[in-house]
């Protein structure tokens, strides 16, 4: 066996020594990533971790973190502990792996390293950084004894490196296009990718989707033989804002044949968010009726209260300056959302904008979509993204739109924050959008 890595710099390197599908810019040989013969040889030389804990597996285009974060937070106010696996992060690697809401510490990384590189000879593959990273996760929560843990899916669903879980439950967010490319130019084509975690004998329960979504996921449903419940028809849905209307908080009242929850406030501050608590608030009342777990009407509606997700319609306050509104919104879906939101949030609109987005993705569609609120572009790139489509580029796109707006590139976040700046009067906000890596580094630095 090799020598034990020691420091967390060394089974860092490690890890990013292995290909990565979030690093390549080359989408037409993706396919190398996209098979699950290597997660399942690691894992079962690793003596199947997986196995060891109920999951609760989630897939979607948009919405999996929010999903994840409220149910998390949820079932940890009900006394259990609860390992989280998401993607991307914002700040710190380690976010990815969290225990009871915190982050794996940096020595119990390396150990779970050290543990997967032997199974990496063991078996004599080589994994991609993802699926390395997958099963550090399952190892942690197996070392950890948790009590259930909440699995995000990574790309897709049904080649994805997490789709090796029998779950308790499997969760469908909102699915709309992205990683076309990858999981297929139509809606249809995009909801059967997802639709690929579904599991025989296993319920999935899909937030509000478009028809062609609904129909492909009970097609996949009936294939699978497994239970899928849709909120809005098979679950009785309503909503309605809150008092506090500027807060954009919303209630949701959700009904099924055995149970009804009433007046639950959404956590989260957006229109989108009231589907994606409905979805959590299912998850939960379905793991009551289908397993040995027990969550309270209180637990429910003190977890919600509690949840925490970061970078995500998150005001950065400032006594001095303009207040900043960061939101990673990376797709045309999570850009309406966010447009949707600005339209009720009570800001002076338009407002300024400091966007950075992927080459991946249809840039001209969010810019679009952004236009209408937004009175000065400033077009910039995060520093560690190695996706990230030139700001020239998206200039370059954006007077394709024929708009009147004002628009400028410049090319460091730190010198488009401080552009956007002298725009604004200390009273005002600004809106920093495009990409998780954007907001992720606008958390990095002092503002």
């Amino acid at each position: 066996m090799p020598d034990e890595f020691k420091s967390y710099a060394e089974a860092l390197a490690f890890l990013n020594s292995h290909d990565s599908f979030e690093r390549t810019e080359n989408s037409g040989k993706n396919e190398q990533f996209l098979k699950l013969e290597r997660i399942e040889s690691l894992l079962k030389a690793l003596n199947k971790p997986q196995e060891a804990f109920p999951i609760i597996h989630i897939a979607g285009t948009v919405g999996k973190g929010s999903v994840a974060a409220m149910l998390s937070a949820i079932m940890l106010r009900a006394g259990y502990s609860v390992g989280k696996f998401t993607s991307p992060h914002l700040v710190n690697l380690r976010e990815r792996i969290m225990l009871n809401d915190r982050m794996i510490l940096e020595e119990e990384f390396v150990s779970c390293i050290n543990m997967a590189r032997e199974g990496v000879t063991l078996c004599g593959i080589r994994p991609t950084f993802f699926e390395l990273l997958t099963a550090l996760g399952f190892l942690y929560f197996r070392a950890k004894k948790v009590d259930i843990a909440v699995v995000e899916v990574g790309l897709g669903g049904r080649l994805d490196s997490t789709n090796v879980v029998i779950p308790e439950l499997s969760l469908i967010s909102l699915i709309d296009y992205d990683h076309m490319h990858i999981l297929g130019n139509t809606l249809s084509e995009i909801a059967r990718e997802k639709a690929g975690i579904f599991k025989k004998g296993v319920t999935a329960i899909s937030a509000p989707q478009k028809r062609e979504v609904v129909e492909t996921l009970r097609q996949a449903a009936r294939e699978t033989g497994n239970e899928l419940k849709v909120i809005g028809e098979d679950l009785e849905f309503q909503f309605r804002q809150g008092l506090s209307g500027s807060d954009q908080n919303y209630l949701i009242n959700l009904k099924d044949n055995s149970w009804q929850l009433t007046d639950i406030k959404v956590p989260l501050v957006g229109r989108h968010q009231a589907d994606n608590c409905a979805l959590v608030v299912a998850a939960v009342a379905c793991l009551n009726d289908l397993s040995s777990f027990t969550v309270s009407d209180s637990d429910l509606r003190q977890g919600l209260a509690r949840t925490n997700h970061p970078g995500r319609l998150e005001t950065i306050i400032r006594n001095d300056k303009a207040d900043i509104l960061i939101d990673g919104a990376h797709n045309e879906s999570s850009i309406d959302a966010l447009v949707n939101y600005l339209n009720l949030s009570g800001l002076n609109l338009p407002l300024v904008c400091v966007f950075g987005c992927n080459k991946t993705k249809d840039c001209r569609a969010m810019l679009q979509n952004l236009e209408p609120v937004v009175k000065n572009f400033i077009f910039t790139k995060a520093s560690a993204n190695p996706r990230a489509e030139e700001p020239e580029a998206m200039m370059g796109i954006f007077k394709t739109l024929d708009s009147d707006k004002k628009a400028e590139v410049v090319s460091d976040l730190s010198s488009a924050i401080a552009t956007a700046e002298t725009y604004c009067q200390s009273e005002e906000t600004f809106c920093i959008t495009g990409s998780l890596y954007i907001v992720g580094e606008v958390k990095s630095l002092r503002l």
